[in-house]
């Protein structure tokens, strides 16, 4: 007659019980854990959606040093490019909110959906602001070989030749393309727009001689300005700028009331918790006004501002009307 085996059942249904439990409660206890990593713990990546050398790359890669700096974590920039930052951005948004994967744009990031009806993003609602990083001066620069020296001269000539003076832009909705068609509707002159994929590209253009003229952060001018390539004959800000204290502003240049900056800023993908956002602002406040890199900023005509989240995200409200009013006023639209 065989006995039931009553205690080796019971230990292995016991056994199976709490291996199942544990098996279960390993999902959660990885959340709980996770949620326990202080941030942050590993390296995180910060999006460039613009070809390396033009304005924000530039000031990207001055901030990403410090940044790795004080957040004790490598911060890499990586360039993701394509459909004039749409590329970049939609990368960002599509990213998980954990704070390691951010976004560094120009103010065309809420001006892209306005454009581009195939952009795929609301500007506004579909990111979490974490800081304005600070903001740069455009200016209205030609071949150091052409023959205009101010843009009275350059419009003149755009009146009597229709046509022959064109314009170079780094990419659709940028400051620099605003900039450029504030100037062209108030300069009442025909003057065509020669796209290129980035600022760098229509630098070489204009020292090439290939278009007449360009607006362009002057974060990304001025060593060309040093090296004797190209000549600045205006600036976009409501004063002249230290670096070019000869150079007048557009609105003392015939256009009264001119004023318009390229400024920065660094976004998260929607959901991203609020202490992640403080902590990478706090951050990025202290390096832009720590020495080495304001010293940067300076010799770049880079103005640094760093802000809160709330701030940023009021700020960019406000500047997303001027926009939406000039995009309207003078029809820019991308069609894809």
């Amino acid at each position: 007659m065989k006995t039931k085996d009553f205690h080796g059942g019971v230990n292995r249904r016991m056994f199976g019980c709490a291996f199942a439990a544990i098996v279960l409660s390993a999902p959660l206890l990885a959340r709980e854990a996770m949620a326990a990593e202080p941030y942050p713990s590993r390296p995180i990546s910060l999006i460039v959606p613009a070809p390396p050398g033009g304005g924000v790359d530039t000031v990207g890669r001055i901030l990403a040093q410090q940044l790795s700096s004080l957040l004790g974590v490598s911060v890499v920039i990586e360039n993701k490019t394509g459909a004039g930052g749409v590329i970049g951005a939609r990368y960002v948004k599509q990213a998980k909110p954990d704070g390691y994967t951010l976004l560094l744009n120009a103010n065309h990031q809420i001006v892209n959906p306005m454009i581009r009806p195939s952009a795929g993003y609301d500007g506004l609602k579909d990111f979490d602001a974490i800081t304005i990083v600070g903001r740069v001066p455009l200016a209205v620069f030609v071949s150091s070989a052409s023959p205009y020296k101010s843009l009275k001269e350059l419009f003149a000539a755009a009146k009597a030749k229709p046509g022959e003076i064109s314009w170079a832009n780094s990419s659709t909705g940028t400051a620099g393309h605003l900039g450029t068609e504030l100037l062209r509707s108030r300069g009442g002159a025909e003057t065509p727009i020669i796209n290129y994929n980035g600022g760098a590209q229509g630098i070489t253009a204009i020292m090439g001689n290939q278009v007449t003229a360009m607006v362009e952060p002057l974060t990304s001018v001025l060593p060309h300005v040093a090296g004797g390539k190209i000549r600045v004959i205006a600036v976009t800000s409501a004063e002249r700028v230290a670096q070019l204290p000869g150079v007048p502003t557009v609105a003392e240049s015939g256009f009264p009331g001119y004023d318009m900056n390229s400024w920065y800023g660094i976004w998260a993908p929607k959901g991203t918790p609020m202490d992640i956002r403080k902590r990478v602002a706090e951050a990025v406040n202290a390096a832009v006004r720590s020495p080495a890199v304001k010293e940067r900023f300076d010799a770049a005509a880079f103005q640094p501002i760093g802000s809160s989240p709330a701030e940023a995200t009021a700020f960019q409200e406000e500047q997303a009307k001027g926009y939406q009013a000039l995009v309207d006023k003078v029809k820019i639209r991308v069609e894809e």
